[in-house]
């Protein structure tokens, strides 16, 4: 019999049983069934805009998701490895077309040279189907990233911590019309640290980007090279107060350059910060604001700013029971090509997530959530509301 098969035999018989005995600390096995329920699957804004895109009008589904995978970590000598791998199974019981699947691969390596002097190398591959909420269509669109990275990390006794990096990333899509947004990246980064205690610190960080799209981009009635340039620089603090208690966060400024478009520049104030605190030995407060420009690929938008505030409250039940209430609310605000007459558009997205975690016994765990979402935007095209409802059994070996 095969060792996954004796672990699943011993887990039947007997749920205290440690299979991780048998498979040690390097191989850490998972897997996991949720079972969900989706009332607006395309986030539509009615049944008449589906009908229109799909011939149908039932908005809901039902769906399962299967999870597997596997963490591995390994250590010698202080150098370590870690690997995770994540492979989802969905299946939809009305909407069969939709039935896909998720990939999740991360690895990294951090080697020590000498004291005070270390090598990170990390690596991602994820494949998964990009969410409704960022494109309209009825067919599913496969987006597929690449990550490759190298960082050297420099501590010094005195506090003062210097760090250099590189960084390769690349994006697929697999429908066909969205190939002009398939890109690859190269970003240069360096940051220097200091240290004001053992539970505090301060950084400052510049960050270098080269952005090269596959095809030329319809922009403005044309097709245009849409490679580009930027430069960011980001002043941050971060400080433990508690187990519990935490504050970090950092201000910047970001300036992105456009070789062959100049009309496409933009540039403007960046930032994040989010603040934990305990409020008693058995409820978190978490609070966090972020503020970031993003490239928009929309025909005759710029960019967008984007305005994020979020708060949650976790609350320990008993050592076996957790309960959450989470929610966020986001502005997004669209910028036009110069000169182009466009219908001012801004976005407005909210989102509640509550749900109740019960772990019974060490590597079992079980769950039941909900979440609420909607968006209202200028253009009422993009508007939906949705409402989930899902639980999950899971268990790691």
């Amino acid at each position: 019999m095969s060792l996954p098969a004796i672990c699943l035999a011993l887990f039947l018989i007997s749920p205290g049983f440690a299979c991780a005995e048998i498979l040690g600390d390097i191989f850490k096995p998972f897997a996991s069934i949720t079972g969900m329920y989706d009332s607006n699957v395309f986030r539509v804004k009615d049944k008449a805009q589906l009908r229109s895109q799909l011939g149908s009008d039932q908005m809901s589904d039902f769906i399962n998701v299967y999870t597997v995978g596997s963490d591995i970590r390994y250590e010698l000598s202080g150098h370590t490895a870690n690997l995770s791998y994540k492979r989802d199974f969905m299946q939809y019981m009305h909407y069969t077309s939709q039935n896909t699947g998720r990939d999740d691969a991360k690895a990294n390596v951090n080697l020590i040279v000498i004291d005070g002097l270390k090598i990170r190398t990390d690596g991602l591959f994820s494949r998964t189907p990009q969410p409704r909420t960022d494109y309209k269509s009825v067919q599913i669109n496969e987006m597929t990233d690449y990550h490759a990275g190298v960082s050297i990390v420099y501590d010094i006794p005195s506090g003062i911590g210097l760090e250099a990096g590189y960084k390769r990333e690349q994006r697929d899509y697999s429908l066909e019309q969205y190939r002009p947004n398939e890109y690859y990246l190269d970003r240069w980064s360096a940051t220097a640290s200091y240290k004001l205690s053992i539970d505090a610190k301060i950084y400052a960080s510049y960050q270098r980007q080269y952005q090269y799209y596959k095809e030329d981009q319809y922009i403005n009635y044309e097709y245009i090279n849409n490679n580009n340039i930027s430069d960011s620089v980001r002043l941050g603090f971060n400080k433990v107060f508690s187990a519990k208690t935490s504050v970090n966060g950092y201000i910047g400024y970001l300036d992105r350059r456009h070789k062959q478009y100049p009309g496409r520049d933009f540039s403007g104030l960046i930032g994040k910060a989010e603040v934990m605190y305990e409020l008693t030995p058995k409820t978190g407060l978490i609070l966090n604001a972020e503020r970031q420009l993003a490239e928009e690929t929309y025909l005759n938008r710029l960019y967008s700013e984007n305005d994020t505030v979020g708060a949650g409250l976790v609350y320990l039940v008993t050592p076996n029971i957790k309960a959450s209430l989470f929610g966020k609310l986001s502005w997004r605000r669209f910028k036009d090509v110069p000169g182009m007459d466009m219908p001012k558009r801004t976005d407005r997205y909210h989102e509640v997530n509550s749900g109740v975690e019960w772990k019974p016994f060490d590597r079992f765990t079980t769950s039941i959530g909900y979440q609420y979402s909607g968006r209202s935007s200028d253009e009422t095209f993009y508007n939906f509301v949705d409402h989930m409802v899902m639980t999950t059994v899971s268990y790691r070996f």
